[in-house]
């Protein structure tokens, strides 16, 4: 049976099946296109976790539930305004700064990490992205 959340002021509506890949979705903040654009991420970052370990092996198939809606779901308690500067300490893999930078594409996201192989990748996949918002 599909969960719903819903916030107070209903911005966000997610609903979701047990499986990850079931997901159906109707969020206000997102579109086809940066829906497009969060499965691409999705996508390069499983390639690039082969090589640096960004996220855990065991969560790549759960890339979905564990990482991108997870970070998304800030988008419920704090409204993000156009010119909102936003800073990521520790973002790993781009968590949860790429997905809001695709959702959020009128905020700027300032993304930092102490391993420098990990913001290489991240940098690439901003590129990749197009995300012009991110730094």
């Amino acid at each position: 049976m599909p969960r719903r959340i819903i916030t107070k002021d209903l911005r966000v509506v997610v609903e979701f099946q047990y499986s990850e890949r079931n997901y159906l979705h109707s969020a206000a903040f997102l579109n086809t296109e940066k829906m497009k654009q969060l499965e691409r991420f999705s996508k390069l970052l499983v390639e690039w976790n082969q090589q640096v370990n960004l996220i855990s092996r065991k969560d790549e198939t759960h890339i979905w539930l564990h990482h991108i809606w997870h970070s998304l779901s800030i988008a419920c308690f704090y409204p993000f305004k156009s010119g909102d500067v936003i800073l990521d300490v520790g973002t790993g893999g781009g968590f949860p700064g790429l997905p809001l930078a695709i959702a959020f594409p009128e905020c700027r996201f300032i993304l930092t990490d102490s391993i420098e192989k990990k913001i290489q990748v991240v940098s690439h996949l901003t590129q990749s992205l197009g995300l012009k918002n991110v730094q």
